[in-house]
């Protein structure tokens, strides 16, 4: 039961983070600079090459953990603009990594790929968010 109220109050955080950052007014002037995009897999070989993704206005990052994850972001001041991440990692993972870039970053955007397209679906998966939001900068 103890377990079930830890998942629930993260959850719950979470969501107050992501309500928090997506509140925000932003300013969608259009936009040369080079974007900073952190791509979270389970596995190194899940993430694609950088030759594989579409965009070419974005600085690409990788990771497969939450010490990779805080590594990258201290690596780049906390200015990481976009962090896609894989269903490959356990969901208790991915919240303790969601849960690190909310506390540290009120700008960076987090999207999280369902599990029903598996692996596969993470290259199309990427390039449709960073087309989604860089064609529009």
């Amino acid at each position: 039961m103890n377990t079930l109220y830890k998942k629930l109050g993260l959850t719950l955080t979470l969501l107050f983070c992501f309500v928090l950052v997506n509140a925000q007014d932003t300013d969608n002037t259009k936009s040369n600079e080079m974007k900073k995009v952190l791509i979270v897999g389970r596995l190194a070989a899940n993430i694609p090459n950088v030759n594989e993704i579409v965009v070419t206005n974005a600085a690409l990052f990788a990771a497969t953990n939450l010490e990779e994850v805080k590594l990258v972001f201290e690596r780049n001041n906390i200015k990481i603009d976009i962090v896609i991440m894989g269903a490959g990692i356990d969901l208790e993972n991915r919240l303790e990594i969601v849960k690190y870039i909310f506390t540290n970053s009120n700008s960076t955007t987090v999207h999280m790929k369902d599990k029903a397209t598996g692996p596969e679906g993470f290259l199309p998966f990427i390039n449709n968010v960073l087309k989604g939001i860089l064609d529009k900068n």
